[in-house]
């Protein structure tokens, strides 16, 4: 059977708290209501699981760098806290480490530099109701290319999830004059989120499954689910092929935790 009415409290949400729950709505039902925490230990989380064959230590780098070139530091004035802090192999390959990855996260600066030059537009604030629900949220800065989100990585489906998030509350809310399309950037690769109508629907459905999710759990499990979208639509793969597809994915491999 299903749980009882949530509280009132549950019903007071923000954006990422719905993007939490859309990643995985039966753990979301289970850690964040009921406050049962199962987690395998040999999973890597979330952040870590695209990583693992090239090593965290250089993911968090990578991402640091990016961060740091962004807020305009010098990053060839690093290499010697990087050096001191054990991360970079001894010596001559050291050096040419740091200098190819500071080459690379500059260049991916660059990039994000371009798309976001000042002034950058009023932040947007929302909020919808929906059969007692109240999200509210705040997109913090939209310049002339639209909105626009990154991560130095591989991208995964919950990145998607969250721009898609994103995207429908620019569409559902934003003012006359303002951008409508989003981007987002990985490491190799980016994607363009265009204008489209409707985005209040689909943002008041979402609210419907939150509190279906707040009572039971939910079968919706976004990276097998983005395997088998990706091998219908991109691929033109008939269903069977693409489910066996995502089944890889829910299963895993001896390189990735299945999901």
């Amino acid at each position: 059977g299903n749980l009882s009415e949530p509280p009132a409290e549950w019903k007071i949400l923000d954006l990422g708290q719905l993007a939490r729950f859309l990643e995985n709505p039966a753990r979301f039902l289970l850690r964040e209501r009921l406050g049962i925490l199962m987690e395998r230990k040999s999973t890597p989380s979330h952040d870590t699981e695209a990583f693992m064959l090239e090593g965290l230590e250089r993911y968090r780098l990578e991402q640091t760098m990016v961060e740091k070139a962004l807020s305009g530091r010098d990053l060839r004035e690093s290499m010697p806290v990087v050096r001191s802090s054990g991360r970079l192999p001894h010596g001559i390959p050291g050096e040419c480490f740091y200098e190819r990855v500071r080459q690379e996260a500059e260049s991916f600066a660059e990039r994000i530099e371009t798309l976001t030059r000042k002034p950058s537009l009023e932040p947007l604030r929302f909020r919808l109701t929906r059969a007692e629900v109240h999200l509210s949220g705040l997109i913090p800065e939209v310049h002339a290319s639209g909105l626009v989100r990154y991560r130095y990585a591989r991208l995964r489906a919950r990145d998607h999830l969250r721009t898609w998030l994103y995207h429908l509350a620019l569409n559902a809310f934003g003012p006359e004059g303002y951008p409508q399309q989003s981007l987002l950037l990985g490491r190799e690769e980016s994607w363009v989120y265009m204008p489209l109508t409707g985005a209040r629907k689909i943002l008041e459905r979402y609210l419907d499954l939150y509190m279906e999710g707040l009572r039971r759990p939910l079968r919706f499990f976004p990276e097998s689910s983005m395997k088998y979208a990706h091998a219908v639509m991109e691929k033109g793969q008939s269903e069977e092929a693409a489910l066996r597809e995502a089944r890889q994915t829910w299963n895993g491999s001896e390189f990735a935790a299945g999901e």
